[in-house]
């Protein structure tokens, strides 16, 4: 397994500050993130990608995803109307831009205004996520979907899309606890084939307050020893992303947690 970092693990350094960064942490790529669809400008252009790729591969880094946030900045993705093309449009060129980048997934969440909550939504997202796919193969990219989906809607998912060859789940471990569901069971159901992608980060669930995300990894509720077992006992031998707090100290932060996770997976 290969550990990368999300570019937010970072803080807020700009590029290429990011990858001299995650490189001075001890992380094996970087996870990109176009935070809004004007972002895709950032990766689209082929010098700009090129550019991007000689920076990463300057301190000796990958790039095994980008991140396209901007999905969650809207609704048009689980309820049809006339920003529904523009927004599947915008996700066309970012499977486009990450493919020619030569990362292999773009992580697509279902959050804020994209959240999946009634079953008509969820019927629109596999509409659009169906309708994705082609272009996904085309770039040769995964659609990754991370959202707070139960389990039986990612098996549907999986299915209505042909059995997850362009279209898996982006695993986060964190969002499983905050359904208070058990991640080391769920990736046991899901299976090698139902992921393209682990996402590492802690939580400390509160009784009547937001979770608190503000902890190193091993030091909430998320059983990822847990998680560990499970990932050997599917075969799962892929990349692994920290999406974890900055907090004081980015630097110091990235360290420890990738240290942590890799004593925890036996690296």
């Amino acid at each position: 397994m290969r550990i990368a970092l999300m570019e937010s693990s970072l803080g807020t350094p700009d590029r290429p500050t990011v990858f001299s960064a995650a490189a001075e942490a001890g992380a094996d790529g970087v996870e990109l993130v176009i935070a809004e669809p004007a972002g895709i400008a950032e990766l689209a252009p082929p010098a700009g990608l090129e550019n991007l790729a000689a920076q990463a591969a300057q301190h000796g880094l990958a790039i095994p995803s980008v991140a396209y946030l901007a999905n969650n900045r809207t609704d048009a993705l689980i309820r049809r109307s006339e920003a529904t093309e523009p927004a599947m449009q915008h996700v066309r060129d970012a499977l486009a831009a990450t493919g020619r980048l030569g990362a292999g997934v773009l992580l697509l969440p279902f959050f804020g205004r994209a959240t999946i909550e009634q079953e008509s939504e969820f019927q629109v997202a596999l509409e659009c996520l169906n309708e994705l796919a082609e272009t996904a193969a085309e770039a040769g990219v995964v659609i990754g979907v991370e959202s707070l989906m139960p389990k039986h809607q990612k098996q549907l998912l999986l299915d209505y899309t042909g059995g997850g060859t362009d279209v898996r789940h982006y695993y986060d471990v964190g969002n499983t606890v905050l359904r208070r569901q058990d991640p080391a069971t769920e990736l046991r159901e899901l299976g090698r084939e139902g992921i393209c992608g682990v996402q590492f980060k802690d939580l400390r669930l509160r009784e009547s307050q937001p979770a608190d995300y503000a902890v190193r990894l091993g030091e909430g509720q998320v059983d990822l020893r847990g998680v560990a077992r499970a990932l050997e006992a599917i075969g799962y031998n892929d990349w692994v992303t920290l999406e974890t707090p900055p907090l004081d100290d980015a630097i110091a932060t990235a360290k420890a947690n990738i240290a942590f996770t890799r004593k925890l997976l036996g690296m």
